[in-house]
């Protein structure tokens, strides 16, 4: 399963922190989480791979119930305004130098 994030109805650059969290039916020390930080430009996207299908349908693991996933995001979204250039020069092409 890949996880994709977009910044599509915006025309300016943003920090984005997300945290992506699978439950387990089965209890959280099997919940599987992963925070990502990106500088997202006008109109783009990022994705990745998040789990593989067969951890995803594995009975073990607890993800899927009743045929159901239970995917929980947190996302914190910072306009570039309030960005400081080194803090993302190196990944987006918006501020200059």
């Amino acid at each position: 399963m890949h996880i994709y994030l977009q910044n599509g109805k915006s025309d300016k650059s943003c920090k984005v922190t997300a945290t992506i969290t699978l439950r387990s039916s089965l209890g959280k020390k099997l919940d599987l989480s992963q925070t990502w930080k990106r500088i997202f430009k006008s109109n783009s996207g990022w994705g990745k791979k998040f789990v593989k299908w067969d951890d995803l349908i594995n009975e073990r693991n607890g993800y899927l119930n009743n045929d159901s996933l239970e995917i929980h995001v947190l996302l914190e979204v910072l306009p570039h305004e309030v960005l400081k250039c080194a803090d993302c020069q190196k990944l987006c092409s918006t501020c200059s130098s």
